[in-house]
């Protein structure tokens, strides 16, 4: 059986990369186009944080406030909230909340996204996307091997996921492209994990058996199927179907996550100092700890308390995944060409 030539994808790649790039940039320019109230809520629908000078802390709402409707809509009527027009910024709309034994109706004034916000949450994301983009098809435009290829892919998974989606004026059109990227986002979590177990070689679990890569990507992929149908097909969604939807989510795609960094320690435990080095590990588990590490923690968290309110700190955890596609591709760059003169030694040997 002759090798695969992973030149061929080199038009694949970089077409879907500009694909990709354009998505992002038509959600970028959408950004200031969203509107802000400033709160937000867990899968009971009650409001476990408020940001300070918010419309939300302006309009007298509070932690603990159990959300009831929406602009007069019951929060969990899916279709009369997904089909409703997107409330541009400036304008009027309502809250209501059960507080206590009481139902209280609070008129709130939708604002714009706070530049803080924007550069700590949507520019982090955006940024975020954008090294991937460039970093993953640079290192397999440079060198095409299976690797590589892998690591491009991801990459456009990734990007794909974290730039902020356009806005469509069909609601039709908006949930089918946010179904899709449901799907790229269980599809990247698998991705993630796979590229891991191989890096800076396949681990034995996996390099024997095809079947554990075919799980991977089917329970994360399932997952994110299973997002989009609801999301396609806006069922009433109870507390009770929140909370289960939340909880299988967290505990796949954290779970997926966290099985890829204990992956990346392992590897660089198993190697010496000078493997760890010359394979680009030390950059590789620098960058998913760095980038996943806060990210976990607060999934963690609110599977243990879906109540959890903010954490310290927690609107600069957006920021720490640019350490992704930097450790990683760094990383890549530096284990294929020791990759190649450990080939070049073994052919001169033989």
């Amino acid at each position: 059986m002759g090798q695969t030539d992973y030149k061929r994808y080199k038009a694949i790649f970089s077409l879907l990369a500009i694909a990709v790039f354009i998505w992002g940039v038509m959600g970028a320019l959408d950004i200031t186009n969203i509107p802000y109230d400033g709160y937000s809520l867990s899968p009971k629908n009650t409001i476990t944080n408020i940001q300070p000078d918010s419309p939300a802390e302006q309009t007298g709402l509070k932690v603990g406030d159990e959300v009831t409707r929406i602009d007069g809509i019951p929060i969990d009527d899916m279709t009369r909230l997904t089909v409703r027009d997107r409330p541009a910024p400036n304008t009027a709309g309502t809250v209501t909340v059960r507080r206590g034994e009481s139902e209280e109706t609070f008129s709130i004034t939708y604002g714009t996204i706070p530049t803080a916000n924007i550069i700590t949450g949507f520019g982090a994301f955006t940024l975020t996307g954008l090294l991937f983009l460039i970093l993953g098809l640079m290192a397999y435009l440079k060198n095409p091997t299976r690797l590589s290829a892998m690591f491009c892919t991801l990459s456009l998974l990734f990007a794909a996921a974290v730039f902020n989606n356009p806005y469509f004026e069909s609601s039709v059109i908006r949930r089918i492209a946010t179904g899709g990227i449901a799907i790229v986002t269980g599809l990247l979590l698998g991705a993630i994990l796979d590229y891991c177990l191989n890096f800076p070689h396949a681990k034995k679990i996996i390099s024997e058996g095809a079947w554990l890569r075919i799980a991977i990507y089917s329970i994360t992929t399932a997952v994110g199927v299973a997002l989009a149908t609801i999301i396609l097909t806006t069922p009433v969604m109870t507390p009770i179907r929140q909370q289960i939807l939340s909880l299988t989510t967290g505990i796949v795609y954290g779970g997926a996550l966290l099985i890829a960094v204990i992956s990346v320690i392992h590897s660089f435990v198993k190697a010496s100092k000078e493997e760890r080095s010359a394979t680009g590990l030390n950059l590789m588990l620098a960058g998913v700890i760095i980038g996943f590490g806060p990210f976990l923690v607060s999934l963690i968290a609110r599977i243990i308390n879906p109540e959890t309110g903010a954490l310290p700190g927690e609107q600069f955890y957006p920021i720490s995944f640019i350490a992704v596609p930097i450790g990683m591709s760094m990383a890549l760059m530096k284990l294929e060409p020791a990759a190649e003169r450990v080939k070049a030694e073994e052919g001169a040997e033989a």
